[in-house]
């Protein structure tokens, strides 16, 4: 799907984990993970670049690839968007008071200079109105302080459509 980013919240990133915490029809966690394991499935996985999220399931065979497809595009197409699971994992203070969330410690953990020199680079070679000036993945600053479920929720709806998704089979 394209997912251009205009600041660095993060929302590519964010809905790139959200997506698997359940959607309307199957509104569990590990509800693909489950499917997938009954499929002969790898677990699904996903990933986030500046202009694109890619969403990867593979499985054994054509039987366990008809079964899952529907499902799969259920939970993109339909995620829950809860507030509790955007708390979880995204962010949140934890009870010593500090910054935590799996997106967040995730960000955290591969923040290093060579991000800052990224994100500095991105600004020179494109314009503020370029999906490519921002970090798709956000920022933690961003994340701690302007990022939010109601912004996710329409970042969603303006970008996760039918009509933009590019689904390769092979």
């Amino acid at each position: 799907l394209p997912t251009p980013a205009f600041d660095n919240d993060g929302d590519p990133h964010i809905l790139e984990h959200l997506i698997f915490m359940g959607s309307e029809d199957y509104p569990y966690k590990d509800a693909l993970d489950f499917l997938a394991d009954s499929c002969l499935a790898k677990r699904p996985s996903s990933w986030t670049r500046q202009d694109h999220t890619c969403y990867t399931v593979n499985t054994v065979g054509t039987a366990g690839f008809t079964q899952i497809l529907p499902i799969f595009l259920d939970h993109i197409f339909f995620p829950m968007l809860r507030s509790e699971d955007f708390v979880t994992e995204v962010h949140h203070i934890d009870a010593e008071g500090h910054d935590a969330g799996v997106v967040y410690n995730k960000i955290q953990r591969s923040y290093s200079s060579k991000m800052d020199l990224e994100i500095a680079l991105l600004k020179k070679v494109y314009p503020e109105s370029s999906g490519y000036y921002t970090h798709a993945r956000g920022q933690l600053e961003n994340i701690r302080n302007t990022t939010n479920i109601e912004k996710v929720r329409e970042y969603h709806k303006k970008y996760y459509r039918p009509e933009n998704l590019q689904l390769t089979v092979t």
